[in-house]
């Protein structure tokens, strides 16, 4: 493995940026860093456009800013892909703080003994108790789950029928197979979704004519319809 990618490394770096032989190499050497045994793997929409974003640095970079350390060539590549996706999804995955959200333990104000009091501690002593509160955010958490799931259920239908070929009718000019419908199906519908190389490999592809296909605009799609259909939140989950 070692030496089939030093080689395809070196094969991709010998052609200028942006021509059709490192375009083509890069495909291939794409193709075998995803199947890197050590390589993080997730299946959530938030990671994938992470990992989406670090093969896209990937491929501008690794001429330029890639160092083989250590013996293992293999392990560097898959040291180096993983240290950038990690930057990548804690940008994605790092909770949003809201300035409106009011915290139940920050601390208030002091009691006249003295100790710090929290505003749950202020709400039991007028008679709101925590079991009460934790009944209310389970119910309503609930009805939310019920809610998404009749909603991913009309969506599946939604995708699977394409009654007005919204779907089917959005595919790249030159890639005709490669329409929303059939990657939603594929990236949305299989449980474990297929990978990109496998689709790109089976539709005859270059792989980032297909991610950004699909990230570009398959993905906003999706989230139209699914806001049509009653999905109120602004990211699909």
């Amino acid at each position: 493995m070692d030496d089939w990618l030093r080689k395809q490394i070196e094969e991709v770096c010998l052609h200028p940026t942006g021509s059709l032989l490192r375009q083509q190499g890069m495909n291939r050497l794409l193709i075998k860093l995803q199947q890197l045994p050590g390589l993080y793997k997730s299946y959530h929409l938030d990671d994938l456009e992470a990992l989406n974003e670090t093969w896209e640095r990937v491929s501008k970079n690794i001429c330029e800013n890639f160092q083989q350390m250590g013996d293992s060539l293999e392990e560097s590549l898959t040291k180096w892909i993983n240290a950038d996706l990690y930057k990548r999804r804690k940008r994605f995955l790092s909770p949003i703080v809201d300035p409106n959200c009011i915290s139940l333990d920050q601390p208030r104000n002091f009691s006249e003994a003295g100790e710090q009091r929290t505003r749950l501690d202020m709400l039991a002593s007028e008679g709101f108790e925590a079991p009460f509160l934790d009944e209310i955010e389970s119910q309503i958490q609930q009805a939310q789950e019920r809610k998404f799931k009749r909603i991913a259920l009309r969506l599946k239908d939604y995708i699977d029928q394409d009654p007005l070929g919204r779907l089917q009718g959005c595919h790249p000019d030159t890639y005709p197979k490669c329409t929303c419908q059939a990657l939603s199906q594929r990236r949305g519908l299989k449980e474990p979704p297929d990978e990109f190389h496998e689709i790109a490999s089976d539709w005859n592809m270059p792989i980032s004519t297909l991610t950004n296909h699909w990230y570009g605009r398959c993905r906003t799609l999706l989230k139209k319809i699914a806001k049509e259909l009653g999905y109120e939140k602004d990211k699909l989950s």
